[in-house]
């Protein structure tokens, strides 16, 4: 695990910001946020490294996805076995946090909450998202550097 601290364009926090500001720091040119399949790719690609972005309250896939699995175990090793990222960041504001497969699994298995999704339009399944702690993850991150 490392750490990379970067600029940001603007004080607004989310998935998409973060996802972007983290983009522009490799010097790449930003596409559209989750236009890229978990499977097909990952939200940054660098040669050798294919990096996916995670930031608050984010969700490991759609629950459309998760295959029918309901707990956390199973539905990571959905995720596992299909995603095309070999490498984690979790963003908070300027700093970014990368980690490897072994540390994102301890670090789902930490930080994030199984949830089903609203049963309107014959949704109902179950997803991973991250808790709402980031004070408790970055004292985590900071604690295995």
């Amino acid at each position: 695990m490392y750490k990379m601290t970067f600029e940001t364009t603007s004080v607004a926090r989310g998935g998409i910001r973060e996802q972007e500001d983290l983009t522009r720091a490799f010097g790449l040119p930003y596409m559209r946020h989750d236009s890229v399949p978990f499977w097909a790719g990952s939200d940054i690609e660098l040669p050798g490294r294919h990096i996916s972005v995670k930031s608050f309250h984010f969700t490991l896939m759609a629950s459309s996805l998760c295959e029918g699995k309901t707990t956390l175990p199973e539905i990571w090793e959905v995720y596992a076995r299909r995603t095309a990222s070999t490498e984690w960041a979790y963003v908070i504001g300027g700093t970014a946090y990368f980690m490897n497969k072994d540390e994102f699994k301890a670090f789902i298995f930490q930080f994030t909450t199984i949830e089903r999704d609203s049963v309107k339009g014959g949704g109902g399944n179950f997803k991973v998202r991250g808790k709402r702690n980031e004070k408790a993850m970055v004292k985590w991150f900071e604690s295995l550097m």
